[in-house]
């Protein structure tokens, strides 16, 4: 990936290990080494870099979220993980970077976008008061008409 300086690949790789750390779950966070990273991530045919928004401070990235299209609907897309390291959360970046990765899913053509949250995690607040609602106790859906996010009924 020579668009982004090692450097960076760098930051983006700690950023996203220390923000999976702190999700709950029942299993622990195990790191997963730089350099198996970037081969399954950097450099996966699927990897699209304009879907990952990040928050910076000082150029380094505080908290990501991204956006992963359906390979079989381009009309589709999750968003994926979104989180900010504990020092900045309590701040407003999560759910910024979240409504982000949501308009930017309408500027390329997506009309429906799920997000998954287990009810134990903080972000199910804030996936909430995104007017995103529970289906099934995991899984969250809002549905995109002209660019205006809408609570599917």
């Amino acid at each position: 990936m020579s668009d982004f300086p090692l450097d960076w690949q760098r930051h983006w790789w700690r950023l996203v290990q220390d923000v999976h750390r702190g999700i709950p779950s029942p299993d622990p966070w195990k790191d997963l080494p730089f350099e198996r990273y970037v081969p399954l991530v950097f450099e996966a045919p699927h990897f699209e870099p304009r879907h990952w928004h990040f928050a910076l401070k000082d150029d380094i990235p505080i908290g990501f979220s991204n956006l992963i299209i359906d390979p079989d609907s381009s009309h589709v897309a999750l968003v994926g993980v979104t989180g900010v390291l504990e020092a900045y959360r309590r701040r407003g970046l999560a759910r910024a970077l979240k409504f982000t990765a949501s308009l930017n899913a309408t500027a390329i053509g997506v009309e429906h976008i799920f997000t998954e949250n287990e009810e134990s995690n903080p972000m199910l607040t804030l996936n909430l008061s995104l007017g995103l609602f529970c289906l099934f106790e995991v899984f969250l859906l809002i549905v995109l008409e002209s660019n205006v996010l809408k609570v599917f009924p």
